[in-house]
């Protein structure tokens, strides 16, 4: 399974979420955090909502997952060290889940060749704010 992932935050008014997408069927997900999570947070927890998708697929063998955060990927596959006492679950959850799968590739890439999940998560914020905006009306 080829996964791509994304998570982002706003600040005025305030809204954290994160997209999963497909990049064998375009199916997505996506979904909000709590608000007073960082922009890092929810790039782990794009993750660890796609590796949850994999395993509920019957994904055993291969799991490749793409995502533009370089300071997310980097801790996981090893090469930065993780000292944020935030992220350092998150990344003891990634490290469990990756467990299933015989084989978990994790590569960066640039915003540019993230397009998909980038417009996801932007799309599912947008409408999370345009949804709060008339409820107070």
């Amino acid at each position: 399974m080829r996964l791509a992932t994304d998570g982002g935050k706003r600040t005025v008014p305030p809204v954290v979420g994160w997209a999963v997408v497909d990049q064998d069927s375009d199916r997505t997900w996506s979904g909000t955090l709590d608000p007073d999570f960082t922009s890092n947070q929810a790039e782990y927890y794009a993750l660890i909502n796609a590796m949850k998708i994999a395993i509920a697929e019957g994904v055993t063998e291969i799991l490749i997952v793409k995502s533009d955060s370089e300071l997310m990927v980097r801790h996981v596959n090893g090469e930065y060290k993780c000292r944020d006492a935030k992220l350092i679950p998150l990344l003891a959850e990634v490290k469990e889940l990756a467990t299933h799968f015989e084989d978990f590739l994790l590569y960066h890439v640039r915003r540019e060749q993230n397009e998909r999940a980038d417009y996801i998560v932007n799309q599912m914020m947008d409408g999370y704010i345009s949804m709060k905006e008339i409820s107070r009306s």
